[in-house]
């Protein structure tokens, strides 16, 4: 038998002697053998496997580790990589090793069958899911799944994918939010933002994630120029409208709910004794694109409101039963559909010759509301809680409306003489 070493041999004893007195967990093996001889790969330690007679080497590896009195068989990296490489196992035993020292070490970020639950394309669609069930069950409008649906498509999924959902940080937030189009309007960038951050709340109540990561504050800074109409120019429209068709639309444009609302008022919503009218359920899109019952509003909660007296006469002269929906699409006899009504109000605008105006049935009617009480000095809490706003803060976006009443207010002080002012008022 020779003395001398091998060229195998002797990178092994020199690998080994620079090993020695280090005791670092984790080894790298295969379970591969060599595809011509079938023998066992040969383990060179840090330089990797061969078959030195066929100088074949293996396609898959495995870190095999002892942790917490169990062995562990590491198969892929965090990313969900497999080992194809023994750098890249190398590279991935380093890191457990470092999460080993600084106390960071979680088994279920390596083991693939525990690892894809954290996968944030997984956790995302777990989300849908439950978003999707509770449209099912009238909580949720179907047209807002759709838009979830819609975000997670196009910019949750390409920008985070199989990212795992506990390593998400702010830092991965704010190159989400520079990910983002710039065509995207404000708007549409805090729903995005609003959309993540509950899918996140969702996680952290499940325990998927120990904290939530910071998000960066989203203002909805946008401002195209609300469109709103006055009270004589409705005055016109509703005259223009078909007499049959009159008490739906004359109910909009004093009470500001919304379209959905409207049509889905029942007679038992209606108290003429007290005066008031509460707002209980909705018409939304369903799974297949048909028009469905709610039995909740947008904000999920009865939003309850004083009715006017110009629409009591009306609402006396019903004589239906509780069940009954209030306003009847005349040619149909049943609940106005939201193409119904928006077909009459398109036909009386073009009517009056104002089709280039832009002014939507929202415009006209909620929009509308809110502006002219804003122009009427009416307190915006108080408009707030007419339109059955969460918050003031969602009001807000009216107060521009009040500009024509403030620039009437800043004439009344001038720095003219009073025959100066009293002429540069008059021009």
């Amino acid at each position: 038998m020779s003395e001398h070493l091998t060229d195998i041999e002797a990178i092994e004893y020199l690998l080994s002697n620079q090993q020695q007195g280090e005791k670092m967990p984790g080894t790298i093996r295969t379970k591969e053998k060599c595809p011509n001889c079938k023998k066992q790969f040969k383990h060179i330690v840090r330089i990797g496997f061969i078959c030195p007679k066929c100088k074949t080497t293996p396609k898959k590896y495995f870190i095999d580790l002892h942790y917490q009195n169990q062995r562990i068989k590491v198969y892929s990296h965090r990313t969900g990589r497999i080992l194809d490489s023994y750098s890249f196992a190398g590279e991935t035993l380093e890191h457990i090793r470092h999460e080993l020292r600084t106390h960071t070490f979680d088994p279920s970020k390596y083991i693939a069958s525990e690892q894809v639950k954290f996968y944030f394309s997984v956790v995302a669609e777990k989300w849908l899911t439950e978003k999707t069930e509770n449209a099912n069950r009238g909580l949720l409008a179907y047209s807002t799944v759709m838009e979830l649906k819609r975000y997670n498509e196009h910019y949750f999924k390409p920008f985070f994918g199989n990212k795992d959902i506990r390593d998400i940080r702010r830092y991965d937030i704010d190159d989400f939010k520079s990910s983002l189009p710039d065509h995207l309007a404000p708007k549409t960038i805090k729903n995005i933002f609003t959309a993540i951050k509950n899918l996140f709340n969702t996680a952290y109540q499940k325990e998927l994630i120990e904290k939530l990561p910071t998000f960066p504050k989203i203002e909805n800074t946008e401002y195209n120029g609300w469109k709103w109409i006055s009270a004589e120019t409705q005055i016109n429209i509703l005259n223009t409208i078909p007499e049959q068709d009159r008490p739906i639309f004359a109910f909009l444009f004093l009470h500001g709910v919304r379209t959905g609302e409207a049509r889905a008022l029942k007679l038992k919503d209606i108290d003429i004794q007290g005066n008031i009218i509460r707002i209980r359920r909705t018409w939304t899109k369903g799974g297949d694109g048909k028009e469905i019952i709610r039995e909740t509003t947008k904000q999920k909660k009865e939003n309850i409101i004083p009715l006017h007296p110009e629409m009591k006469p009306f609402f006396e002269s019903l004589k239906t039963f509780p069940e009954s929906f209030v306003f009847l699409n005349p040619r149909t006899q049943r609940p106005y559909s939201d193409d119904a009504l928006r077909k009459t109000w398109y036909k009386t605008v073009k009517t009056l010759g104002l089709e280039n105006e832009g002014i939507r049935l929202y415009d006209a009617t909620r929009h509308s509301y809110a502006s002219q009480l804003v122009n009427a000095n009416v307190p915006l809490n108080i408009i707030s809680k007419l339109l059955g706003h969460s918050s003031v803060k969602m009001t807000q976006r009216y107060a521009h409306t009040n500009l024509n009443t403030l620039q009437t207010a800043i004439t009344t002080i001038s720095l003219l003489p009073p025959k100066q002012d009293k002429q540069a008022r008059n021009e």
